[in-house]
């Protein structure tokens, strides 16, 4: 409404002082007396100069006026300013403390975390340990209860074939006598500890490699495995010293098959070597 008031005054002015320029005009065109046509032209300007003035100080008001709206509106987008700038501040702040909690979190879970699993791990090679330690316990009383049996069966056999043991020595001695060939020596009775004593006929022979060698056909000169014969028909003998294990129905060598076919013995080992 006060802008308006003041486009309306602002439009009014031109016209009044048009006419009073008019009307001033007039009167210095109009035939008068000197002392007359002198007063009214100070009439005249008197009445210019009090409407310069009037319009002097109502531009100076405006002015004033609209300065301090701008300075008012200034001052408001300062505070704006000012306190969009302190909320990002807070906000900011906010922030890092959120990050530095997150990650204080996920370091405290980091270790958590590591200490289970190296709880875990200990626990289970304890279990592991104990168990491997129970397997070679029942293995050894296995294996002690195995040589006994294998030792009183093995006598009782013995016992039971003794005169066709006998005989069928007689028969082999006789054909090698025929034949020209040299006997293989008698086993002395196998070792009576150790491998050699868990070694029985017929058990499979395989290489540090697991593949098959043989079958054992009997103890040799008490340091010998005699193998039973191949596709060929040929028998072939080995150190006992090359057997790493005897586990089950099983002999397992410590070299690998194809060493133990170039290195064995293809006629019988000699008594003493």
């Amino acid at each position: 409404m006060e802008k308006r008031n003041q486009k309306q005054g602002g439009g009014a002015r031109p016209f009044l002082f048009g006419a009073l320029l008019s009307g001033g005009l007039a009167l210095l065109f109009t035939p008068q007396a000197g002392a007359e046509l002198r007063s009214r032209l100070q009439q005249t300007l008197s009445q210019w100069q009090g409407q310069a003035s009037e319009m002097t100080s109502q531009a100076k008001q405006q002015a004033q006026q609209v300065a301090g709206q701008v300075q008012q509106q200034a001052s408001t987008v300062q505070q704006k300013v000012q306190q969009v700038a302190g909320q990002a501040q807070q906000a900011a702040g906010q922030a890092t403390e959120q990050a530095q909690q997150t990650a204080q979190q996920v370091k405290e879970q980091a270790q958590q975390t590591g200490q289970q699993v190296k709880e875990q791990a200990q626990q289970t090679a304890q279990q592991v340990k104990e168990q491997g330690q129970q397997a070679a316990q029942q293995a050894a009383s296995q294996a002690g209860g195995q040589t006994q049996s294998t030792s009183t069966s093995g006598q009782a056999r013995a016992a039971a074939e003794g005169p066709l043991s006998v005989t069928t020595e007689s028969e082999r001695l006789s054909s090698n006598a025929a034949t020209g060939s040299t006997p293989p020596p008698r086993s002395s009775g196998g070792a009576a500890t150790g491998q050699a004593a868990r070694i029985q006929e017929h058990m499979a022979v395989v290489g540090a490699n697991n593949e098959p060698i043989g079958k054992v056909d009997r103890l040799d000169a008490g340091d010998t495995i005699k193998l039973t014969k191949d596709a060929q028909g040929r028998h072939h003998w080995i150190p006992l010293k090359w057997v790493a294990s005897v586990t089950g129905d099983q002999v397992r060598l410590s070299r690998a098959a194809q060493q133990v076919q170039r290195e064995w013995l293809s006629n019988p080992p000699r008594q003493g070597r």
